[in-house]
């Protein structure tokens, strides 16, 4: 299992040097964990609230490109703000990456790639000059079958 860094420049240095993925290998079910610096973890839930994703819990996408925001709310995980995959330049690294946005927030884009068997790291950037080189972590752990997660979140 990969060990991550705390700080931002090493984990952006380790995300580069990571695998991009393909489509079909993103498909599954996905718990999320903010990473880095004890500021960026603290800092982030607030951000994601403030987007309109209170109470974030990860993510899941289908193999053909699609996908969904989960949200824990009363104890239950339930899909909201649903997402697109598609093949891009990277903000991160250049590299041609998979990039998930909000269909409405185009602008955000996360970029997910593989760090270990079950997780992958993802690099939150904004589609802006003036904040291009800023990317903010988080890890994305597929948890149990999609199968078995499936079944425990609302349809939404």
């Amino acid at each position: 299992m990969v060990m991550l860094p705390h700080d931002l420049k090493r984990l952006r240095r380790l995300f580069c040097g990571l695998e991009t993925l393909q489509r079909p290998q993103l498909e599954g079910v996905y718990e999320g964990r903010f990473v880095g610096p004890l500021m960026a973890r603290d800092v982030a839930p607030l951000g994601f609230a403030l987007a309109g994703l209170r109470g974030w819990w990860g993510q899941a996408f289908d193999g053909a490109g699609r996908g969904h925001h989960l949200l824990k709310k009363g104890g239950e995980v339930e899909r909201a703000v649903p997402l697109e995959v598609a093949s891009k330049s990277s903000l991160v690294d250049g590299r041609e990456s998979l990039v998930v946005s909000a269909i409405d927030a185009p602008r955000v884009m996360v970029e997910p790639r593989r760090l270990d068997d079950s997780r992958l790291l993802a690099m939150v950037s904004i589609r802006s000059r003036a904040l291009r080189r800023l990317a903010w972590p988080y890890l994305l752990e597929r948890v149990d079958s999609p199968q078995a997660v499936q079944t425990r979140i609302a349809p939404g």
